[in-house]
């Protein structure tokens, strides 16, 4: 009977030993309770012939969790806020990187740094060309193409001040002055509104 207490206490002293090495191999890995797919394009404009490319995997995320997101060298967001607005009012090229700051599993702070974004700031260049004369003529269809660098035809709302402004099918507009005189077209895309005049 001694011996086989012995034995059992032997088997608790390993177990706790066991149960403690494991505990402290996962005390600082962080806990999850959801699993995200994502995709990221490396950009949302392709002009035509070029290639659109995207990384796509999964995250493992805690819901329960808001960590803390510093740019560097820049605003810490907001508790629970993950997305990073600027106004950009300066042409050029420019980089940033955050840091996101959450707690392990021993309830200490680590850091995690993202990888260098480079994005850049470009004058916007509205082009309205017609197609197939120099001017508009009143009382005919004025086939018109209008573009914007860097922003989808989708995204573009253009507007006449002196008749109407049709889309069609195949991106061209068709310009229908009503009167002789001046036409203003005035092109909207991403809040902008840039102006480009023409002559009937």
């Amino acid at each position: 009977a001694l011996l086989t207490k012995i034995q059992n206490d032997i088997r608790n002293v390993e177990a706790a030993a066991i149960n403690h090495l494991y505990a402290e191999i996962t005390a600082k890995d962080i806990q999850v309770n959801d699993i995200s797919a994502f995709a990221i394009p490396k950009t949302n404009y392709v002009l035509k012939g070029g290639k659109f490319s995207a990384t796509i995997g999964v995250a493992a995320i805690d819901t329960t969790s808001k960590p803390e997101i510093v740019i560097v060298g820049g605003p810490k967001l907001g508790k629970g806020q993950n997305t990073f607005n600027k106004v950009c009012n300066t042409v050029g090229k420019y980089k940033f990187k955050a840091i996101v700051r959450m707690k392990n599993g021993e309830g200490v702070m680590e850091d995690y740094y993202t990888d260098e974004i480079e994005y850049e700031v470009a004058e916007p260049n509205v082009n309205v060309a017609a197609t197939k004369m120099n001017v508009f003529y009143a009382g005919v269809d004025n086939p018109v193409r209008v573009s914007l660098p860097g922003v989808s035809s989708n995204d573009i709302e253009p507007t006449i001040n002196n008749g109407s402004m049709e889309k069609q099918d195949d991106g061209t507009y068709i310009v229908k002055p009503e009167k002789i005189g001046e036409a203003i077209i005035t092109v909207k895309a991403n809040r902008e509104v840039i102006l480009s005049a023409g002559s009937i």
